[in-house]
């Protein structure tokens, strides 16, 4: 019975360990695309011209639509904006504002 109970923790040990480190590469590139959209849509600062549509983020960061709005939702830093005609998704960077 021994020899089967040290197989059983070892695999618990194993099982939890790999959890972890999947846990932890998720995390990883979930903020890896966070810090990517968050980048190129600080670059974006023109007046009248300050957001992307998601297509257009989820191109040109090579990921899709759900991916790119799963990013901007864990940023801080991202808003969603409708767009002139309100039925496109755009994004756009929360700038703080200017003092003086």
């Amino acid at each position: 019975m021994n020899l089967l109970e040290g197989a059983a923790d070892l695999a618990t040990i194993t099982t939890a360990a790999i959890a972890a480190w999947a846990y932890g590469s998720y995390r990883m590139k979930l903020r890896g695309r966070r810090l990517a959209l968050e980048a190129i849509l600080a670059k974006k600062d023109q007046p009248h011209d300050d957001s992307l549509k998601v297509s257009q983020l989820a191109a040109d960061l090579k990921l899709t639509v759900e991916q790119v709005l799963e990013a901007a939702q864990a940023s801080k830093k991202i808003e969603g904006y409708g767009g002139e005609l309100g039925n496109d998704r755009r994004l756009r960077y929360i700038r703080k504002p200017k003092i003086g």
